[in-house]
Parts: structure tokens; sequence; C-alpha cells
């Protein structure tokens, strides 16, 4: 994935701050939201907030609002203000971000800073230690301030500040939900004191108003994991890796899931390469026509039920339908190896997922099931959806 340019950044930046000078306005006066817009847009601060060079976006909105009534009241007494541009350094480095949490911690006589606080007394915004420590937890150690609440300060944070934050990841995220390891990324609260609190975290989830998540290991079975573990092994054309999972997200489960149920990732790994390699394909495909053939048997008890089955079998008699020793489905097992066998890209015109993620896989037989052509590893072969649909059209 490419980074984001010096101007993406900017560009995002200033539009954050504006967004948030409109709330600020709003809240102060009760003014519509166009009326707040105009207030912001014609500013004295506009024009030196998005110049991008000096960088004004990186404030904390709190300051910019207070600044721009400073030079609004400034312009109503009919005084030339002098930008204050000049005071702060053209890149922000790591140290001056360090040097202002001090600051707010010495002033305060504390030794743990909440996000809350310091948006309240720094000059920073989140957005911006967010980009140079990663968390605001690392960036307070690195100023050896505490990164924990002890129990006696947990009892300020209401379980609505709570909601309010993981709402807030959801809007960050654009779901109606918020995996574990995405408000462990994003979140302003320890995810381990929320454990403490609610127990589990579906039940966090339900009384902030969101959806569950649907990923917990008496739901997710092994079936799907091994299935999730083929899908991003074809996606990326090699062995997936813990990276792939945690930083790149490429999995729609979580690194924790594969860990409670299999032990960790490797044995995951492991798991799902025995159960690829554990039975000749050709012969696990015919067995699983034999179970499926006598679970049918099984199922038609009644006469109307045999009497289906038995129209369905005249109809394939009158369509020349031939019989066959395989199931015209194909396994995760038998697919994964056919994929693996043609080193993940369409044999038709060589696409791969590993190159372009928009290409989707897909194994075919080669002697159509219907016209005879059994599921088995010779007659079966990897096509991307393009030249599938047209080796289709021209059966």
């Amino acid at each position: 994935m490419n980074q984001p340019t010096h101007h993406q950044i900017a560009t995002y930046l200033i539009d954050y701050a504006l967004s948030e000078l409109v709330k600020y306005v709003i809240e102060d006066t009760g003014c519509s939201i166009e009326q707040a817009m105009e207030k912001v847009y014609q500013s004295p601060l506009m024009e030196a907030l998005q110049d991008e060079e000096g960088e004004l976006y990186v404030q904390s909105p709190a300051y910019l609002y207070e600044l721009m009534n400073r030079m609004m009241e400034s312009d109503k007494n009919s005084y030339v203000m002098k930008f204050e541009l000049n005071e702060y350094k053209k890149q922000l480095t790591d140290g001056d971000i360090l040097d202002d949490i001090q600051r707010v911690a010495h002033n305060l006589n504390i030794d743990y800073l909440s996000v809350s606080l310091y948006k309240k007394h720094g000059k920073y915004s989140q957005t911006a230690i967010q980009a140079h420590f990663g968390t605001w937890r690392n960036a307070c150690s690195l100023v050896g301030l505490r990164t924990e609440r002890k129990p006696s300060e947990l009892k300020i944070i209401s379980d609505e500040e709570l909601f309010e934050d993981l709402r807030r990841v959801a809007k960050l995220i654009d779901s109606d939900t918020v995996p574990y390891d995405s408000y462990k990324k994003f979140g302003r609260f320890s995810s381990g004191n929320i454990f403490a609190r609610f127990k589990k975290w579906s039940l966090f989830l339900q009384k902030a108003g969101l959806k569950e998540t649907g990923f917990s290991k008496e739901k997710i079975t092994e079936q799907q994991c091994f299935d999730e573990i083929e899908r991003i092994w074809i996606l990326l054309g090699r062995q997936p890796t813990t990276t792939d999972i945690v930083n790149n997200g490429v999995s729609i489960y979580s690194i924790d899931t594969f860990k409670r149920r299999f032990g960790g990732w490797r044995k995951a790994l492991e798991a799902f390469v025995q159960y690829i390699n554990s039975a000749d394909v050709n012969e696990v495909s015919q067995n699983d026509n034999t179970e499926n053939a006598s679970n049918i048997d099984n199922c038609f008890d009644h006469n109307s039920q045999k009497e289906e089955l038995n129209l369905v079998n005249t109809l394939d008699l009158i369509n020349n339908i031939p019989k066959h020793r395989t199931p015209r489905s194909i396994n995760t097992r038998l697919r994964f190896v056919v994929l693996q066998r043609d080193n993940f890209k369409c044999c038709a015109c060589g696409a791969s997922p590993a190159k372009d993620p928009a290409i989707v896989l897909h194994v075919d037989h080669i002697k159509p099931w219907s016209k005879g052509g059994e599921t088995e590893i010779d007659n079966l072969q990897t096509l991307c959806s393009k030249c599938n649909l047209g080796k289709s059209d021209l059966e």
C-alpha cells in the first residue's frame, strides 16, 4: 500500500480542522450549520489554515477555535493582526509534541495524562500525534508518563464515555460494528479495562447500540477458518504471515480468532496443511459423493419426497445427463490442491490475485460435469472469472 503524500495528509487534516471548527461555532452560538460554515470560511484564520507550508492545521481544534476568535475580535477593532505562524516550526518534530505533552502534565501536576485532558490543554491534534507515534500510549511512555489508569481513576470513566468512544471508532472505520483489534488500534481507552468491566466484547457492543462482530470461537467453525486461510493464501499467492493478518488487514477474522481455535497462527497453518494433504483428493471427492448419496436416501422417508426424487432422476434421463461417481461441487481440499498445482494463476491468461487483488480465481471442470466430466484433479483447472465466463459462453 502506497504511503500518503504530504499534500494528502495536509488536505485531510485541514478538512478535519474545518469540520471541528464548525462544530465549535454551533455549540457556542446555537446557529445553523450553514451560518457556522459561513463564519468559519470567512474568518481571517481560513487563509492561514490552508497554507500547507505553515502547518497551522496540526494544532488542536480547541486551540484553532480560540485563535480564530482572537483574530476576529482584533479584526473588529481594526487592528491589523500579525499572524503567529512564525512561532511554529515548518516541520513538526517528535520533540515538539513530546515537549508539549510534558508541559501539560507538569502544569497539571499529574503523572497520567488522558487524551481528553490533553485535547483541552495541549497544542497539537490527536491526528498529528498518531501520525508521529502511532498511539497516544506510545507518546506518553516516551516522556515517562503512566500509560494505564489506577483502579480509582477508572471509576471516573463512565460507561457512556466508553460507548461514545466505541461509536466514534465505528464511524472512523465506517462500520456498524467494531472488532476488538480495530478498537485496540483506534480506541482511546484500554481494551483490557473494558473487558474487565463488561466481561464480553459482544456485550460491550450491544450496550453501545452496535452490532456484534459475529466472530467468536463458538460461531466460527474450523472449516470456516480453513476456508479463510485458503482465500488469503490464494489472494497473496504465498503462505500468509501474522503481519498480513495483523497489519495488512487481509483477513475477515482477527489473529485472535485463529489463536483461540488452534493455539497460534503457526498451528493454524499446520492444521490447514494437514487438512489439505490428509488424503488423496480424488478419493475424498468420491467419498463425499457416497456420503451425500447416503444422506439423501435417509432424508426421503415420505412418499411425496420419494416421488420428487424419482421426478429428478427421470428428468436427468430425459436430458441424457450421465451418472457420476463424483459430486459436481468441489470441496475446499481439492480446490486448494488444484490452485496450488496451477501456481494460483489462471491457466488461460496467467492472471493472479497476487499481482492484481481484483482478480478472482475459479476451479473449473475441463470436461463439463453436465457432459460426463468428473470432479477429479486431472479434469480440473484454474481460471479467472473473466476466462471462466468466456469458456461458459463458448460451451
